[in-house]
């Protein structure tokens, strides 16, 4: 036990946050309403990087330099999850999302299917038939796997056709988020005004729209946080028009909300992306927080279905004992400046990449590309700079990285436990260590299921 112990309080100090929670073993409370939210792949790395930016940086945009996820651990109950499947140790969303949506273990690349090939009966489907109202929200695609696993039941998570009927035929009262690409043949758009949906492509539609709603607001997910798109609404303007929708019923409701793109960026290995996204995540988690604060009748459960990317601080470019002269004056210690830099941040790689790669072939020269870059970043990128590594976006991203003294572990998922976080009356229930199967047992209970 105090092994255990050990482990759990190194787990939280490399993650940058404090205030463990070693309450006594309850069972979680009944409540009327649950908001279940979610960062996809956030870890304990993504949320360090998150408080790492709000009390260090010397222009944190943080004014009393903490930001509302750090308010939010002061005051929740705290669990420790790990993320297995039935026979693998690292999940995807997919499993992950089904086990905690069910109670069920899983296999990768299923949705709403457990190990054995049966459909799940999920918490929002149990919620549901209780006559409470239910909601799904995501910054990635309705029909990806973590809100797909709330409504659908497909052996594969990339059966998009499928989903996406299940998701009309769900019931489900508000779904907002992108994947107009899955939900635009006629066949669809039809049935789903003919189950009472109304349909929304921008903010401006959604905003006078009541009811039951799909909202699509990309094409795959919607705006990266980092691209500021006044157009199309962010994931803070998304749940509170689900919550100002589905609080009307006296009978409670079920919301999960999802900050998909942290995965996104993760994946991508794009540090400043990854910043951009933990603060949309943390303005949106302000606002649930409040909420909660002022309806007591409401639990707010704050999570991951795994970790992505193993992003951390080293030292730059190389180790001290290697006595090589490193470029920021022969500093290999990282300081707080490069939070600030990665800020400063507008453009993801990804976006940089492509702008270049659509360029003619005259056009795509050293000093071409240092510009898409020195815009992109926000600093300086020299022509050559560029040309050491011959105009390849990758290495060019792996060795600013290097510089900045940034690693990543991988591009893919982890085994790294993830957080919960449970802000509510009487939420110790939620404390402890636990699997994703757990989670949603407690939630069930906590809502009478």
């Amino acid at each position: 036990m105090k092994k255990l112990t050990r482990y759990i309080l190194i787990f939280c100090l490399i993650s940058g946050l404090s205030g463990f929670s070693h309450a006594k073993e309850e069972k979680p409370v009944k409540a009327k309403n649950v908001i279940y939210y979610i960062g996809d792949g956030m870890g304990p790395q993504s949320l360090g990087l998150l408080v790492y930016y709000a009390r260090l940086a010397p222009n944190s945009i943080y004014e009393d330099r903490t930001s509302n996820t750090e308010k939010f651990l002061k005051e929740a109950a705290l669990g420790l999850m790990i993320t297995n499947t039935e026979s693998t140790i690292v999940t995807d969303s997919a499993a992950s999302a089904t086990q905690f949506s069910s109670g069920q273990y899983s296999l990768p690349h299923r949705v709403g299917i457990d190990f054995e090939g049966s459909q799940t009966i999920t918490i929002m489907e149990k919620a549901k038939k209780r006559g409470k109202s239910t909601g799904l929200v995501t910054t990635s695609f309705l029909q990806d796997a973590t809100p797909a696993a709330f409504v659908a039941h497909q052996i594969s998570r990339k059966n998009f056709a499928d989903i996406s009927a299940e998701l009309i035929n769900s019931g489900t009262d508000i779904m907002l988020g992108g994947g107009k690409k899955h939900m635009s043949s006629a066949e669809l758009i039809k049935a789903a005004k003919d189950k009472g949906y109304s349909l929304a492509y921008n903010k401006a539609q959604i905003n006078n729209l009541s009811g039951k709603i799909i909202g699509l607001f990309g094409e795959e997910g919607t705006p990266y946080a980092i691209e500021g798109n006044s157009e199309k609404p962010n994931l803070l303007e998304m749940s509170k028009k689900a919550i100002e929708e589905l609080r009307t019923n006296k009978k409670g409701f079920l919301v999960m909300i999802e900050a998909g793109k942290i995965d996104w960026a993760e994946h991508s290995n794009d540090p400043g992306l990854i910043l951009h996204e933990m603060i949309e995540f943390d303005k949106t988690l302000g606002y649930l927080m409040e909420y909660v604060k002022n309806n007591k009748d409401t639990i707010l459960i704050v999570t991951a279905d795994h970790e992505t990317g193993g992003f951390g601080f080293n030292y730059r470019n190389s180790l001290p004992s290697d006595n090589k002269e490193g470029v920021y004056g022969g500093s290999y210690f990282v300081t707080f400046d490069i939070l600030d830099k990665l800020y400063k941040q507008n453009r993801s790689y990804e976006d940089m990449g492509n702008e270049y790669a659509a360029a003619s072939q005259k056009e795509k020269t050293p000093s071409a590309l240092a510009k898409i870059l020195s815009q992109g970043l926000g600093r300086n990128i020299s022509a050559d700079f560029v040309e050491k590594y011959n105009s390849d976006i990758a290495k060019i991203q792996a060795a600013i990285a290097r510089e900045d003294g940034i690693v990543f572990a991988t591009n893919a998922h982890t085994s790294t436990p993830v957080m919960v976080m449970t802000y509510g009356h009487k939420m110790s229930g939620y404390a402890g260590l636990y699997h994703t199967t757990d989670l949603a047992k407690k939630i069930m209970f906590s809502l009478g299921l």
